[in-house]
């Protein structure tokens, strides 16, 4: 766990201007969600040099395509909530995007951010990196069936 500030360091006016009307043109659920693609960006950037290709089409596991230099393509799934004031709801949401985005994909990411999580209010970003295979994996190994050989 780590903290990291996120500033608005050399926005131009009119940006800022436009997020002051926000809260007067759009709905709370639309501004955490895209907040929380913005802070899943931002740490993906940041802590593995990730960058959004796309959007994905609904059905498709993540909400977006990643790459990290000279890797393939990952899916990633972002979601936000406003208020968390115990942490369950964001745990429990990222129990659910961490198996959405393993749906269609063997590997990928999975991030909830809290706007509003105790004991300071602050914001706090859970970001996964999630393999169907790998150590603490909930998704059972497929296991090849055939038949057994009787020993002589």
């Amino acid at each position: 766990m780590f903290t990291r500030d996120i500033e608005w360091a050399q926005v131009p006016q009119h940006l800022k201007d436009q997020c002051v009307k926000w809260p007067n043109t759009r709905n709370e659920e639309d501004i955490s969600e895209d907040a929380a693609i913005g802070v899943m960006a931002l740490l993906l950037h940041e802590l593995a040099g990730a960058v959004i290709l796309s959007v994905l089409q609904i059905g498709s596991g993540g909400d977006y395509l990643v790459e990290i230099q000279g890797q393939p393509p990952l899916q990633a799934e972002s979601s936000g909530v406003r208020d968390d004031p115990h942490g369950y709801e964001s745990t429990a949401r990222l129990k659910q995007k961490c198996s959405q985005v393993l749906t269609k994909s063997e590997v990928g990411f999975a991030s909830v951010v809290a706007f509003r999580h105790p004991p300071d209010q602050g914001v706090r970003c859970q970001l996964h990196y999630v393999s169907r295979t790998g150590p603490g994996s909930n998704h059972p190994k497929v296991k090849k069936r055939g038949r057994k050989k009787k020993r002589p």
